[in-house]
């Protein structure tokens, strides 16, 4: 490792220059917890660690190995959440064997947690699509997942705000009323829905502008061409992720049970496009979303413990890694769902 704080890069992403915040600035804010910022330079991917007033540089593996890892992984929770039985274990055993060995690749040697555990983990390339809480380091620390150390900096010096809550409902989520009146109750918050039930998009486009936590349990799908096209499913017709640009004021926290909207792509000078990056730049503190199709029983599981532990006054990340070590063990869908669902933004 080394000090050398100029390796926190700058980068172009076509003719925007992407702003990240001077290193000293990024020491002083991460204080004693650990950012970890990963990046891919000629076929390896390097590790850079703030934490405690230093910068420590690492080069890990090569970037082809982690991708062969990062497939598996991938595969394996797809497997799980989506079959049953014999078939659900075998996948889920193909997840777990991946997840230890991208767990020894990307966090050998990390410098231990002190007293502040947190984590804070910026991606680089495909690492935006890794289930980071799959991984055995994450899972042991609240970990939250930042597109960069500077729209970190920006989320994290957000107050986190609970006092108006809302949850939603979308169509056709068999689990999703029981999920939103739960999270209601937990959280003394109110159920918005339209005349048949489901939330149409001008209500929720309203909730998302006047609450401070908002519980959308609905369908949701990721463009890979587009991520900015990526969408919720409401009772008339898909909200974008695109919209939200247009509004003023977000949520502190936002938690989203829809199947891959915690996804992102990424364009040319690693900036990453999609629901989490689009709602960090609005506003929002922290988005808690799936990054691959979820079960509806898991997800609604997973995320009425989140609620339990964040209105029982835990930061996200926290409640998070709380909820997903409550209902991790009750079978295989429910431990893909625990690896799938990420903090992002400022936990």
């Amino acid at each position: 490792g080394g000090s050398d704080r100029s390796a926190i890069r700058r980068v172009r992403a076509e003719d925007d220059v992407v702003v990240v915040s001077h290193p000293d600035d990024v020491v002083e804010a991460v204080g004693t917890r650990r950012l970890v910022e990963f990046v891919e330079l000629d076929g390896w991917i390097h590790r850079l660690v703030v934490t405690r007033g230093r910068v420590q540089h690492r080069r890990l593996a090569s970037a082809a190995e982690v991708a062969d890892q990062l497939d598996a992984l991938l595969f394996g929770l797809r497997g799980a959440s989506t079959r049953q039985g014999a078939a659900g274990e075998r996948a889920a055993a193909v997840a777990t064997g991946a997840a230890d060995r991208l767990d020894g690749l990307l966090f050998a040697g990390l410098p231990c947690a002190g007293d502040d555990d947190r984590l804070v983990v910026v991606p680089t390339g495909r690492l935006h699509a890794l289930a980071w809480n799959a991984l055995v380091t994450c899972r042991a620390s609240p970990t939250s997942v930042a597109p960069s150390a500077h729209l970190w900096i920006a989320t994290d010096r957000r107050p986190e705000r609970q006092d108006t809550v809302v949850a939603m409902l979308g169509p056709d989520v068999p689990l999703g009323r029981l999920e939103c009146e739960t999270v209601a109750r937990l959280a003394n918050g109110r159920v918005i829905a339209g005349p048949d039930g489901p939330t149409h998009r001008r209500g929720a486009l309203e909730a998302f502008a006047v609450a401070d936590v908002v519980h959308l349990a609905a369908h949701g799908t990721f463009r890979h061409d587009n991520p900015l096209l990526s969408a919720l499913h409401l009772a008339d017709g898909e909200l974008f992720a695109h919209e939200f640009e247009l509004l003023d004021d977000m949520p502190s926290t936002v938690v989203l049970t829809a199947c891959h909207v915690g996804a992102v792509g990424v364009r040319a000078g690693d900036e990453p496009l999609g629901f989490p990056a689009v709602l960090s730049a609005r506003g929002t503190r922290c988005l808690v979303a799936p990054i691959m199709p979820v079960e509806d029983e898991a997800s609604k599981d997973l995320a009425v413990e989140f609620h339990r532990r964040l209105h029982g006054g835990h930061p996200a990340a926290a409640a998070l890694a709380l909820a997903a070590s409550d209902v991790r063990d009750r079978s295989a869908r429910h431990a893909a769902a625990a690896a799938t669902f990420q903090c992002f933004g400022a936990g």
